[in-house]
């Protein structure tokens, strides 16, 4: 699957508040509403809507009622042990944000997705 991150609405760097997606009140101050980590962007693309990952840290937490309702095969195929990796890249605080596209362009290829950053 390939499918887009907005580097506007990109959440990342941020490990003490790691979220799929950010609502207001989960928010770092002075950051913008609706932002989506890496995956957040991965789990929109196979169907699953911002309200249903919302609160969710990580795709573990994402309810198995939704997962087998909502989500395409490809988050269901996700490799956990890749998924842990996309995260810890997505949330390190020390990367730039080229080198952290970079690192996530090589894991989403090994789970055989494309992800492409825009904007």
């Amino acid at each position: 699957m390939r499918f887009e991150v907005r580097r506007s609405e990109w959440y990342r760097g941020w490990a003490s508040q790691s979220a799929l997606f950010v609502e207001e009140a989960r928010r770092v101050k002075d950051e913008p509403d609706r932002k989506r980590c890496c995956l957040g962007f991965f789990a929109n693309a196979c169907g699953l809507s911002d309200d249903q990952i919302c609160d969710r840290s990580e795709p573990l937490y994402v309810p198995e009622d939704l997962v087998r309702n909502f989500a395409s095969p490809d988050w269901l195929n996700l490799d956990p042990t890749l998924s842990v990796d996309m995260m810890i890249v997505n949330d390190d605080e020390g990367l730039s944000d080229e080198d952290r596209e970079e690192r996530l362009i090589v894991l989403f290829s090994k789970a055989g997705h494309e992800i492409i950053f825009v904007d």
